[in-house]
């Protein structure tokens, strides 16, 4: 059941998969030096650095995804 619905929100028609291009590094350690992160912030820079270079939104309820500049981050769940 939970796979079916992961498997919906990659059918509609605004979803992409993106992969790092070109440059992911030189954003990757831009937004790790701004934001001082380090250690378990590393997956979140990685998917924020991403979503920058394919000038995508990042939507999470993680608060930790404020921390990149350049980010354009949407928590879902606040009204």
């Amino acid at each position: 059941e939970t796979l079916a619905h992961v498997r919906s929100w990659f059918e509609q028609p605004q979803a992409r998969v993106l992969v790092p291009g070109p440059r992911h590094l030189d954003i990757l350690t831009e937004i790790m030096s701004a934001a001082g992160a380090s250690g378990r912030l590393t997956t979140d820079a990685h998917l924020a650095a991403m979503a920058i270079e394919n000038q995508a939104e990042l939507y999470s309820n993680d608060a930790d995804f404020s921390r990149f500049p350049g980010l354009r981050w949407i928590n879902p769940l606040s009204g």
